[in-house]
């Protein structure tokens, strides 16, 4: 329900801000706050990782976090709140087939039954006869490449969240996206 009502929350923002405005405050939000969690939870900052940990963590954050926000903000305003809201649910079916075709999973009829689930309440609950894939072509597009970037994070992610905790993947992926954004704001800047 959560991820439905963004899509809608999202595009009357837009109407107020450039989607740049609302990507930053989004990872800067999003940083602090997963910074603040994990003070509070593990009482501890996101502890430092290795060369190569940080390097998975960074393409990590590159493909889930920035081009799918980006590919998600930019398709929502080129497209209607309704589109964006059912094509993001694709992610979860998107997810499951690669999972299943890289042999990540192995096929379990409870997966597929979820999926299945998943799929047919975002049918009921979201009225996907409201869908007009000829209204914003380009938008539906990419809000399709940003479920296909959240399938990526999944994926890559899963060994990751194994290895060093979900939390702190998480927290790392949002502050590499803050500090690069912020770093090329300062750059612009200097130009």
């Amino acid at each position: 329900m959560l991820r439905g009502a963004w899509a809608t929350l999202a595009k009357y923002t837009l109407g107020y801000f450039p989607t740049g405005v609302m990507l930053s405050l989004r990872w800067s939000l999003s940083a602090l706050l997963l910074i603040a969690v994990m003070v509070v939870r593990e009482r501890a900052l996101p502890r430092m990782l290795s060369v190569p940990l940080l390097w998975r963590v960074a393409l990590l954050a590159l493909i889930g976090v920035v081009l799918q926000q980006t590919f998600f903000m930019i398709g929502l305003r080129r497209t209607t709140a309704i589109n964006t809201a059912i094509l993001q649910m694709i992610t979860p079916p998107v997810t499951t087939f690669f999972s299943l075709l890289l042999r990540i999973e192995k096929i379990m009829w409870e997966k597929i039954l979820g999926v299945s689930l998943a799929v047919v309440g975002t049918v009921v609950f979201l009225d996907v006869t409201k869908l007009d894939l000829s209204d914003g072509v380009v938008g539906n597009l990419l809000v399709c490449c940003a479920s296909a970037a959240s399938a990526f994070y999944l994926l890559w992610g899963r060994p990751l969240w194994s290895d060093i905790g979900s939390l702190t993947v998480t927290a790392w992926s949002f502050l590499i996206t803050y500090e690069s954004e912020r770093r090329a704001h300062g750059i612009h800047r200097a130009e």
